[in-house]
């Protein structure tokens, strides 16, 4: 079995950490041209360092032999202001992902398990994300994670 350790991003983590974003867009942008466009850089040093810093994201990476073979990033969301509402506060998954060289080694129920370990410091009602449709992969891991759907976002072309 592979030997992977899991711990949090730092400043330089940038390029490993990119290329798993960019496989993550390129299965985004062949599924949804028309809302992705093409890009090298999915996300940028700007943004990736804001992610790093900040001490209401959780972001860790799984890493094998010095490689950055998986990620995942929550974001611990305000509590909402809306009177209509309950208060709650929320843990919302911004991105899991595993290296396509490196899957079906469980890395990805590590990282969501240590994601989901490290939200419950934050005192968070739920865990909460967004998968697309086409992603059958990734529905049928969340779902084994004992995820559920909430709710659906629906469109039509126009």
């Amino acid at each position: 079995m592979l030997e992977i350790a899991i711990r949090d991003f730092n400043i330089d983590d940038f390029k490993g950490v990119n290329i798993l974003m960019n496989q993550v867009h390129k299965l985004h942008m062949d599924s949804r041209a028309d809302i992705y466009r093409k890009t090298d850089e999915p996300i940028s040093n700007k943004d990736f360092l804001r992610i790093a810093n900040d001490n209401n994201i959780i972001s860790i990476l799984a890493e094998t032999n010095s490689i950055i073979v998986g990620l995942c990033i929550i974001s611990i969301k305000p509590v909402s202001s809306n009177i209509a509402l309950l208060a709650r506060k929320v843990a919302y998954m911004e991105d899991l992902c595993v290296h396509q060289d490196y899957r079906k080694q469980r890395i990805g129920k590590r990282l969501f398990n240590e994601a989901k370990d490290r939200t419950l410091k934050f005192n968070v009602d739920s865990l909460e994300l967004m998968v697309w449709e086409f992603n059958k992969n990734a529905i049928d891991f969340y779902e084994n994670q004992g995820m559920n759907t909430r709710s659906r976002i629906m469109e039509m072309k126009l």
